[in-house]
């Protein structure tokens, strides 16, 4: 099975070939600057563009960075939240997908993920949950 940010990187990969813009949040620095390295050698067949959000002109590029979901800085389809990061769906009505990554044992951040997937589902919006399969790949799971 992949790392986490294995995982994350190959997110990230089939947004862009989708011609999705991603936000990736993080309230841990650490991560997001383990995230920023990672973009550039954990999948060795490609470049992801990026930027840290406190960068000069990440909000040009098609994968931002951040410590908070908001402000979407990059006009981003997707928000990628990891570690607890929060985004209330309303507050964010022009993304199209809204990503909760978390490690199954990560406890807290399981229970923010739930409690965001919830809040979207009783929003209306249409809701899906995977898990990553031991061979790789995403499965659906029925909740």
């Amino acid at each position: 099975m992949r790392t986490l940010d294995q995982a994350i990187v190959g997110l990230i990969d089939k947004c862009l070939e989708r011609r999705w813009r991603v936000q990736v949040a993080s309230p841990s620095m650490d991560r997001l600057k383990a995230l920023n390295a990672g973009l550039w050698t954990l999948e060795p067949s490609s470049f992801i563009p990026h930027g840290l959000a406190t960068d000069p002109g990440a909000d040009a590029e098609p994968v931002v960075l951040a410590e908070t979901a908001l402000p979407i800085l990059n006009r981003a389809d997707v928000a990628l939240l990891l570690d607890g990061a929060r985004l209330s769906v309303t507050d964010a009505p022009t993304l199209s997908r809204c990503l909760w990554v978390f490690e199954d044992g990560d406890t807290p951040t399981r229970d923010a993920a739930r409690a965001g997937f919830k809040a979207a589902r009783g929003a209306g919006l249409k809701t899906r949950y995977y898990i990553e399969a031991e061979k790789g790949g995403w499965q659906e799971q029925t909740v």
